[in-house]
């Protein structure tokens, strides 16, 4: 399944193959980002996704992941079919048990294993490195990494903490990831070697002492994955996720309201996610900070994903944008806000809080994760203490009364972003990391 870049290492021209599941979330946006960053800087990059998948608008370079693979003969297309569904079933009673009864706390679990096999083939990953991104229902672990050659390196991104965890996006207070995990709290029949622990192991032992290069996009993120049982003694890099500051700037706040239809005064408090219906995004706490704030001043809200805001607030107006794709789109829907209001219950550091800033928009948001190394509490936003709403609210209403405060945080998101998120800048990092990788995996090519 050649495409092209059979001899992009002979030619001294990198090829990097990055595996994202989804298209659309955060990690999808960084991942094409970075894939478009470096086919604008002249380096060979592709990026495979779920066949499930498709793209609001096309980008060139992105394929389906190639699995399954076409059966020789129809026996052997009978005999895959036949493994898939047992093991299909077999999955779905295993997640079904551990997944029956009351769970110590809320939360997601994300399983590894995959029903459809989805072996490593050279002639399909012909790239110098394969850079993982967020590959949860996409490898199956044990098939990939035993076809994999070993010399081939392997770059992961950290988007969050699942590549790390038995199951969950992120581990809040628990620390079960820096052992074994098992007695998992979002499991409803947790112990000691429930569904987490086997899925923790299944990775533990596909990855065995292959070299793994991490990169994180917060200093934050990167400490837990030294933390991490999975990834004890790997270093890793922190590079952050780019920002192209041609396209994210700042609009003319007045005249970006009208082309939204929005009102051209009010104090207007933006609210951003890929699912609006996501308790863990914070939306409740976004409509109790407006709710609070409506009190006290001319307050409206404005919001852009996937779904609908069922809750309403009593004399507060929601325009809801929708699901916005288009840069410009975005563009002026962080310009026409006042405030951009982050209530997220966890991040790795944010890609919409890092668009706002690049559109002088000050940021607002929960102590969590990595936010603290973009929103810098007094300096390009606050912080708040995590879930309380009360605070968050007393925050916004201080830059609702010290407007010229406002407009120099403003002024300093927007010079942060520019200094330490520049996509060409973050893009030179990206591949000077690719030359450093290739350059340690070459004694294990040449043996």
């Amino acid at each position: 399944m050649g495409l092209g870049f059979a001899n992009s290492a002979m030619e001294g021209r990198l090829l990097i193959d990055h595996v994202n599941t989804l298209l659309s979330g955060g990690a999808a946006v960084s991942a094409l980002r970075l894939h478009q960053g470096l086919l604008d800087a002249n380096i060979g990059s592709r990026l495979w996704h779920a066949r499930c998948e498709t793209m609001v608008e096309a980008v060139s370079g992105t394929y389906p992941a190639p699995w399954p693979f076409p059966a020789s003969s129809e026996g052997a297309r009978f005999m895959r079919s036949a493994q898939c569904l047992t093991r299909r079933i077999f999955l779905r009673c295993t997640r079904s048990y551990f997944r029956r009864g009351k769970r110590k706390r809320s939360g997601g679990f994300l399983g590894f294993r995959q029903a459809v096999q989805t072996p490593f083939d050279s002639r399909v990953f012909e790239g110098d490195i394969v850079h993982f991104h967020w590959v949860g229902k996409l490898i199956d672990f044990p098939s990939f990494f035993k076809t994999m050659p070993l010399d081939r390196p392997l770059v992961w991104s950290l988007h969050d903490m699942h590549p790390m965890t038995g199951g969950c996006s992120h581990a809040f207070d628990c620390d079960g990831f820096t052992r074994s995990c098992g007695d998992c709290p979002i499991l409803s029949r947790p112990g000691t070697r429930d569904l987490s622990f086997q899925e923790l192991q299944i990775k533990r032992v596909a990855l065995g002492d292959r070299p793994v290069f991490l990169i994180a996009p917060s200093h934050w993120m990167a400490s837990m994955a030294m933390k991490s049982s999975l990834f004890d003694g790997r270093s890793v890099e922190v590079i952050r996720n780019p920002i192209n500051t041609s396209v994210f700037h700042p609009e003319n706040k007045l005249r970006a309201r009208q082309e939204l239809g929005l009102p051209e005064t009010g104090f207007c408090l933006l609210f951003a996610a890929e699912s609006l219906e996501s308790k863990e995004k914070g939306i409740n706490e976004y409509l109790a900070v407006l709710s609070r704030l409506s009190k006290f001043h001319p307050v409206f809200g404005l919001t852009f994903g996937r779904g609908e805001i069922v809750q309403a607030v009593d004399g507060v107006r929601i325009r809801n944008l929708g699901f916005l794709t288009a840069p410009s789109q975005l563009r002026l829907a962080y310009s026409a806000a006042d405030v951009f209001v982050m209530p997220s219950h966890a991040e790795t550091i944010s890609q919409t809080a890092a668009e706002a800033l690049a559109c002088s928009t000050p940021v607002v948001a929960f102590e969590v994760g990595g936010v603290p190394e973009l929103v810098r509490d007094g300096e390009t936003g606050f912080l708040a203490k995590y879930l309380d709403v009360e605070q968050m609210a007393e925050k916004i209403r201080w830059l609702f009364d010290y407007p010229k405060e406002r407009l120099a945080m403003a002024d300093r998101g927007l010079a942060l972003i520019r200094r330490e998120f520049g996509g060409k800048h973050q893009i030179g990092k990206y591949i000077d990391f690719y030359r450093r990788v290739i350059e340690a995996c070459s004694p294990v090519r040449s043996s």
